[in-house]
């Protein structure tokens, strides 16, 4: 077998898992530069806005902490165009069969991009479009077995997109038509001109528009639905209440129920169906029930020798701890002591 050159050791560095964790920790020291800039600006902000009495941090650090993260931006723009070219130029066409690689080559090309003042891009646009690097972190997880977990967690929501997808038009089609019952019952009210103008106000922030309406209905599902709910009971008619009662015990309870199921056993389904995982697990199993048979071997070994005798077997035969370990093996005691004699008739 030939030996590899350097050329093939780098090829197989740059796709390895150790590679993957390499950048996907950069990529989270870059999101966490993100989130300092942004809470500096947001401090900022908040300080001309009166929002906060004294400046954190202070006025004479501005200038410093600024040019800190515009340096910080040089220096990431820099680290990832050198990632992404040294792939290029190593990997070749391997690089531009995997999508994520795309996402990475758009994002280098738009940051030097920005870095030309003459060119009609946002930079805070440059920033988000990094933060959807972190995606390619993800590919780490299919190279590691400490994160089983969240193995089987991406699967099984990668199983459940088309169960998603209907479940998601399912919920709208019936905010919509709901929407659409309590809005037209509440126009006219809104434009009854001689109702309180800010009584018609507040029913209009709810229900005025469709808009409205639909985000108003996904709010009483998911969020605080009393508010809602007050503003026509309150101001309109105290029957609504009962339009409410229906929709939350029906939708609500029912309906968020009933797909909540269907996820579990969509996610129970890919679980199972799992060879990589069942293989996994199966290992894991293996070492277990290993180490319940060292522990055995370990207490039946009085002498500590290293080394078992008919003698000491027999002496711990009736011992519970014996039977304890033997019925963590699930074996029976029964033919034990047979087993061992025929064991040991074989090695001698």
């Amino acid at each position: 077998m030939r030996p590899q050159s350097l050329w093939q050791k780098l090829e197989i560095f740059l796709q390895s898992g150790r590679f993957e964790l390499l950048i996907s920790v950069l990529l989270f020291a870059n999101v966490l530069f993100l989130a300092l800039e942004l809470q500096f600006h947001g401090a900022i902000s908040g300080y001309h806005l009166s929002i906060y009495e004294t400046a954190y941090p202070k006025e004479e650090d501005w200038a410093l902490l600024n040019s800190l993260f515009i340096v910080s931006d040089y220096v990431f723009t820099g680290l990832f165009c050198i990632d992404v070219s040294v792939r290029i130029v190593v990997l070749r066409l391997k690089f531009w069969s995997v999508p994520i690689n795309w996402l990475d080559f758009a994002v280098v090309a738009a940051s030097l991009g920005a870095m030309v003042e003459s060119l009609p891009i946002s930079p805070m646009f440059l920033r988000l479009l990094r933060i959807g690097k972190l995606a390619r972190a993800l590919r780490m997880v299919t190279t590691t077995n400490a994160l089983q977990t969240l193995q089987l967690l991406l699967k099984c929501l990668a199983s459940s997109v088309d169960m998603l997808c209907w479940s998601f038009i399912l919920l709208i089609f019936l905010q919509c038509i709901a929407g659409m019952v309590i809005a037209n019952l509440a126009r006219d009210f809104i434009a009854d001109e001689s109702n309180d103008r800010e009584t018609r106000r507040e029913v209009f922030i709810y229900y005025g528009t469709f808009t409205r309406t639909f985000l108003t209905m996904f709010e009483i599902l998911f969020a605080n639905w009393a508010p809602a709910c007050r503003v026509l009971v309150d101001n309109i008619s105290e029957w609504y209440s009962i339009f409410f009662l229906l929709y939350r015990c029906v939708i609500g309870f029912a309906v968020i129920n009933v797909l909540n199921a269907v996820f579990v056993q969509q996610t129970l389904k890919a679980a199972s169906s799992d060879e990589q995982l069942s293989f996994k697990q199966q290992q894991q199993d293996q070492v277990k029930y290993a180490e319940k048979v060292k522990k055995l071997f370990q207490s039946v070994d009085v002498s500590r020798d290293g080394m078992i005798t008919f003698d000491e077997f027999a002496l711990l035969v009736e011992s519970p701890k014996l039977k304890f370990w033997m019925g963590q093996l699930e074996l029976d005691q029964g033919w034990a002591q047979q087993l061992f004699k025929t064991c040991l008739n074989t090695l001698f």
